[in-house]
């Protein structure tokens, strides 16, 4: 049988929310948004990489769904799943499974103005 291993991220006077930003979730007038970020520590990053390292699924609350959903409404919740996007919010690259290096850095550099990247045009012209 699986094992099913749950991670929450949980305070002590019982707000459970997961490390994102102060605005991740400021539904009914909560103000303590990423009240978890200052105890990211070097441990607590080795034990969450040995984790996830071991993990063959995850389960999402609705919140984290429709956050991530939000970037790629084609994203069918399957995972690895992987995105780079511009400052603008303009997606550049998304993958299911395994990123493949150089499409993405063909994406990344496709963005840059001519003008911005003085090596583009000598990376466009060796491939």
């Amino acid at each position: 049988m699986p094992k099913l291993s749950v991670t929450e991220f949980l305070s002590l006077d019982g707000v459970m929310q997961g490390p994102g930003d102060p605005d991740e979730d400021r539904s009914g007038g909560f103000a303590h948004g990423g009240w978890h970020r200052p105890y990211v520590d070097d441990v607590f990053m080795k034990a969450a990489s040995e984790g996830m390292a071991e993990t063959g699924g995850f389960l999402f609350g609705r919140k984290t769904y429709e956050i991530m959903a939000a970037f790629d409404p084609d994203w069918n919740g399957g995972v690895p799943y992987s995105m780079v996007i511009a400052p603008g919010g303009q997606v550049l690259y998304k993958a299911a499974g395994p990123i493949d290096i150089l499409e993405a850095r063909r994406a990344i550099l496709a963005s840059f103005p001519d003008d911005d990247y003085v090596g583009q045009h000598a990376y466009w012209n060796a491939r």
